[in-house]
């Protein structure tokens, strides 16, 4: 069997030294076995394990959604359990969507009442700053 050392895995993977050790600190990962000169050595699931915390972090999972993930790959659980943890990170997704556009909406509406031309004290967009209340007139 075919094993690496942290940094091998490192490079592997392109997850960093510290970032391994901390997935195996939080128990993402399991600790590794240690090798007559106590060096970690590290098998290839590690590296398929990294590699999925990897793309589970680029698609947004936070180290806790990811956990849950792993443990939900570790069962007999039917797929329908995984199915029901994406669904829930699109509707998480679609509901920062839907935030982002609203905020979006109040900051067109500040700039076009804003030529910049104004002292900053009387600014609709520092007013509103202030006073977010005002959000209703907006």
């Amino acid at each position: 069997m075919t094993t690496f050392t942290i940094g091998q895995l490192s490079k592997k993977t392109g997850v960093s030294v510290v970032a391994i050790r901390y997935y195996e600190r939080i128990h993402l990962i399991p600790k590794a076995n240690r090798r007559i000169n106590g060096y970690r050595a590290y098998s290839s699931d590690f590296s398929e394990k990294i590699d999925c915390i990897k793309n589970l972090k680029s698609l947004g999972f936070s180290l806790k959604e990811i956990r849950e993930f792993l443990e939900l790959y570790n069962t007999t659980l039917p797929s329908s359990s995984v199915r029901s943890v994406i669904s829930k990170k699109l509707q998480a997704i679609q509901e920062k969507i839907n935030y982002l556009k609203k905020t979006g909406e109040v900051f067109e509406s500040l700039l076009s009442k804003c030529d910049g031309s104004l002292p900053i004290a009387s600014c609709p967009i520092v007013l509103y700053m202030k006073n977010p209340s005002q959000k209703k007139s907006i």
